[in-house]
């Protein structure tokens, strides 16, 4: 099996390949609130630095003063951020000193937050509500669970309808059109079950497109 690709590798990729993808950028100066958002789909945080790398955005001030003679202060808080962001429509972060490493003491600092908003699995009708929509990877194992209530399985796909959902270096880079439905056979695993445990395998599901690393995507209730 191919060795899987970093995010930021497989974003590259899509790039170089035509695949249409627009990074957001936020910027939030020391003392307030940043809020980084989505109008469609969900953020997934490519890089966030706290500090100064350029010497006129948010100029502020410390202590009443303006700070700007300095753009080589940097922090990388990548992390932190994808932790409250990813995978989010929104979200918000208090940018200060006591959240965030201090790398230059006494100069006015922002959060500069760059993301992408990742397509969501579209919903469908399940009785007037929307569905839960639970995806594994290929070659992975994992469990659908409705504690204290039924799996009811309203559709499911085996395939690949974006390149995003589980990044792999086997994965295309501009198709979208994997599809292979699999509702009756997770309906059949699943069935009265409060747990459901699924392995992803095209040995279990039919495979309409060799060679393509895919993931099912279940569109489910709890009744």
């Amino acid at each position: 099996m191919l060795q899987e690709l970093t995010f930021i590798t497989l974003l590259m990729l899509l790039c170089q390949h035509g695949v249409g993808i627009e990074i957001l950028h936020h910027i939030a100066g020391e003392g307030t609130i940043a809020n980084p958002s989505c109008d469609q789909g969900n953020i997934k945080v490519i890089a966030s630095n706290y500090g100064r790398t350029n010497k006129t955005a948010c100029p502020g001030g410390y202590k009443g003063q303006p700070q700007l003679d300095i753009d080589n202060c940097l922090y990388d808080v990548t992390s932190t951020l994808a932790k409250t962001c990813d995978r989010k429509n929104s979200c918000s972060n208090e940018v200060s000193n006591g959240i965030f490493k201090d790398a230059c003491p006494g100069f006015y600092k922002y959060l500069n937050v760059s993301y992408i908003c990742l397509k969501t699995q579209e919903p469908l009708d399940c009785g007037g509500i929307a569905c839960n929509v639970f995806t594994i990877c290929q070659y992975e194992k994992k469990a659908i669970r409705c504690d204290g209530q039924k799996i009811s399985v309203v559709y499911a796909n085996y395939g690949r309808t974006d390149p995003l959902t589980c990044p792999h270096s086997n994965a295309t880079l501009t198709s979208s059109l994997c599809f292979s439905d699999q509702t009756k056979t997770v309906q059949l695993l699943c069935k009265k079950k409060e747990e459901c445990k699924l392995y992803v395998s095209s040995l279990t599901y039919l495979d309409q497109c060799p060679g393509v690393h895919k993931y099912l995507a279940v569109y489910y209730i709890c009744t």
